[in-house]
């Protein structure tokens, strides 16, 4: 099992899948995180990154860091480097990238993504509404947070859903608040 991306997405998987995949096939489960970075979870405070590379440690999860993967094979992955590292299953959780459909349409962008207001509302197309890792919100365009993450869009889910209504019925929208 070979996990790339070495985040807060990643590192979740690689704790996930070794311990749900050693209980199912009924020993251990190899799993190596692969980070671009020098250390999984690098945007976290040092106590927490210092926390998880203990556990890392403690459930054998092997972490390769400060390089990319460069191409995905059927039995491993070929880093940056030329160094192929062996495993059955891949898994990319990299983060969000903007996407090539969103600059091909005419909805306004920020950063690459969808750009949204406070009721997330296209800036552009007052009846499209969008959340989740496709979206910048504009008055959070220069803060850290929120940050690319499905915590996010499942959170964004019930606010879209009753903006939606609002904008059918002509009612007030309801603000979200990351």
């Amino acid at each position: 099992m070979i996990v790339c991306g070495g985040g807060a997405a990643g590192t979740e998987l690689s704790f996930a899948f070794k311990q749900r995949w050693s209980e199912f096939f009924g020993q251990e489960i190899q799993v190596k995180l692969i980070c671009a970075k020098s250390e999984p979870v690098d945007e976290e405070c040092r106590q927490t990154k210092d926390q998880i590379q203990r556990l890392l440690r403690e459930k054998n999860i092997q972490i390769i860091t400060n390089t990319t993967v460069k191409e995905i094979l059927k039995d491993g992955v070929i880093l940056a480097n030329g160094d192929k590292v062996e495993g059955n299953v891949a898994v990319w959780a990299t983060g969000a990238e903007p996407q090539g459909v969103t600059a091909k349409s005419d909805l306004a962008i920020m950063k690459g993504f969808f750009r949204v207001n406070k009721f997330l509302q296209s800036t552009s197309h007052p009846n499209v509404f969008a959340g989740g890792d496709c979206i910048t919100m504009e008055d959070y365009a220069d803060k850290s947070y929120p940050s690319k993450a499905g915590v996010y869009a499942v959170r964004e889910g019930p606010f879209i859903a009753q903006n939606v209504i609002h904008f059918i019925k002509g009612e007030n929208l309801d603000e979200y608040v990351p």
